[in-house]
């Protein structure tokens, strides 16, 4: 595994390696004769070398519900090339991280295969043991340009490909089209060249020739066509559906359950920012659970529940120790109070990377634990036919106005615990300097307030509620407050490491004038703290009376209802009779 923080190149899976690298590239559609443009013109480039024209084959892979395909992951084994292995691509923010394992031999045409141990390790969490399939067929004739700057590395290149695909899914066809691909290569992604710069220029160039931005995120789509759409797997199409008021909540559960699964692969690579991608998500999960619990069997909820919120906790200590980590680094660069000692700065971020390792190496052994499998099991159940009470098990009508009220409930008490916290946090804060740790405690608890509110505020989409205004300003709350939790979590591990760094004989002096810093920028910025809640009080009281609304409409609608159905039983009941007219009729 490769890890941001330490650097390493490869891991080993069974004696098989695993190396991976960050892909960022866009794709352009063009026509078969549109000639290449110069590119020597770009930014940062001194020449072009084309290369040797390639021959790929790749036939790509999925489980039969297409459970990689729906989290944006592709899986194939390519032939040909400089890389040919089998190949894995991961969403990663605004690129992808692709991963390499060797070819091995090759499978049986047509027939499910068992990934390389390695390339299982690595998707895990969503294959869970299955075998995959192959699904698509492409091959590609490429041509490659690479750019080189004035220093000689390689910053980037243009794929001029010539593809042949085959859909493998019933009904699939044969297409044939021309993209152009431009990739930057690790030099220009994190390197010293603008890479930035240098795809936003190419990308007009390419457009000003005559090519258009593929409609296709990838070859395996486009190849897939129709055919993906029209045998998608059952779940999917549940996740897609709407239910009559424009809500499902098993939806919405579903959605964060795919959320979880997409983020995995990326938390296993140590991928920028997947952490705290599926840490939102569980959490997500685990809040919907709980805002609608009364309506729900708890009994069959609050065990996975319980599960989610351990592992959540799992995934925030290796967040916090990487959000530490930033702003640690940012107060060392912009300290403007003390000069910090080079080999002391290098010291306490050793010991934070180190922190990060080892809580992310504690999510990694978690992840490939049977009690994780099980979670994951045990979730898909749960979020496929979320397990309503009796009462509204069979009626969505019902369901829509216990979940209206439910969230009510949920807002208004979640709500009342964050003004009662504010206003003890206020009354300290008139206070101060007296008792200041009472106060810092009191911010806390005002934070995990508004945390919970939050998530009660995210269910509400889930029940047909628009809460932007709401959410808008509980971001800024929010915001503000874990700006100023972040300065306490930051001072004291700050305390830790000058602890550590004092038993190795460095002079500590300038750490605390350091963290007393982090501690004057973190009460600055509660500055606005009043204004943000009287922001939030009013926000809330008008999704509170749009809900109240909504709930005092319902009777009057579940009445006409009634009459509706009870009319349709009318005009009916004189063609009933007649029909039993004519068969006594006949009858005798």
């Amino acid at each position: 595994m490769i890890c941001r923080i330490c650097g390493e190149e490869t891991a080993t899976t069974g004696g098989m390696s695993l190396s991976r690298q960050v892909e960022v590239e866009t794709k352009f559609a063009v026509a078969d004769d549109l000639p290449v443009p110069h590119l020597e013109c770009l930014p940062g480039v001194d020449h072009g070398a084309d290369q040797p024209p390639q021959q790929l084959f790749a036939t790509y892979f999925d489980t039969d519900d297409f459970v990689l395909t729906r989290a944006k992951i592709t899986l194939r084994r390519r032939v040909g090339g400089t890389d040919s292995g089998w190949h894995v691509k991961l969403p990663a923010g605004d690129s992808r991280l692709e991963l390499h394992a060797p070819l091995g031999d090759e499978p049986e045409k047509g027939q499910a295969v068992d990934p390389p141990a390695v390339i299982a390790d690595a998707l895990a969490g969503l294959l869970r043991g299955r075998q995959v399939f192959p699904i698509a067929t492409v091959a590609n004739e490429r041509h490659v340009t690479v750019l080189y700057a004035e220093n000689g590395e390689s910053i980037a290149e243009l794929c001029d490909d010539h593809v042949l695909s085959e859909s493998l899914l019933p009904d699939g066809v044969t297409q044939q089209w021309r993209e152009w691909e431009f990739e930057l290569h690790p030099a220009a992604v994190s390197g010293n060249h603008d890479g930035t710069t240098l795809a936003a220029h190419a990308a007009q160039l390419l457009l000003a020739a005559g090519a258009t931005v593929a409609d296709s995120p990838s070859k395996l789509r486009q190849a897939l066509g129709d055919s993906y759409t029209t045998h998608v797997a059952p779940a999917e199409q549940a996740a897609d559906s709407h239910g009559e008021h424009g809500f499902d909540l098993g939806q919405s559960l579903r959605n964060d359950y795919a959320q979880m699964l997409r983020w995995d692969p990326a938390v296993r690579q140590d991928s920028d920012d997947a952490v705290h991608q599926m840490r939102v998500a569980t959490r997500r999960l685990r809040s919907q659970l709980g805002c609608f619990s009364a309506v729900l069997e708890t009994d069959k909820t609050k065990p996975v529940a319980k599960q989610l919120q351990q592992f959540a906790r799992l995934l925030g200590a290796a967040r916090d120790a990487e959000v530490v980590a930033a702003l640690l680094e940012d107060a060392f660069a912009h300290s403007d109070s003390v000069a910090i000692d080079a080999e002391l700065t290098k010291f306490v971020s050793d010991y934070l990377a180190q922190r990060y390792r080892d809580a992310h190496y504690r999510i990694v052994d978690f992840l490939r634990s049977d009690h994780y499998f099980t979670l994951l099991d045990d979730v898909h159940d749960l979020v496929a036919a979320p397990p309503f009470i009796a009462e509204f098990a069979d009626c969505q009508d019902r369901q829509h106005d216990a979940l209206q009220r439910e969230l009510l409930s949920q807002l208004t008490a979640s709500f009342a615990t964050v003004r009662r916290t504010a206003a003890l946090e206020q009354n300290l804060r008139a206070a101060l300097p007296a008792d200041h740790d009472s106060w810092e405690e009191a911010v806390h608890e005002l934070r995990k307030a508004v945390k919970k509110f939050r998530y009660a505020v995210a269910a509400a989409p889930s029940v047909g509620t628009k809460t932007q205004k709401l959410l808008g300003s509980l971001k800024a709350l929010q915001d503000m407050l874990g700006d100023f939790q972040d300065s306490v979590t930051v001072r004291a591990l700050l305390a830790d490491a000058a602890a550590e760094a004092h038993e190795c004989l460095h002079n500590t002096f300038t750490l605390g004038v350091l963290s007393e810093q982090i501690r004057s920028n973190g009460e600055s910025a509660l500055s606005g703290l009043d204004d943000a809640l009287h922001a939030t009080d009013k926000a809330f009281n008008k999704v509170a009376r749009k809900l109240q609304r909504k709930l005092a409409e319902t009777p009057a609608k579940q009445v006409k209802a009634t009459k509706k159905r009870s009319k349709a039983g009318k005009d009916t009941q004189p063609q009933d009779k007649k029909k039993r007219r004519k068969k006594k009729k006949k009858h005798n």
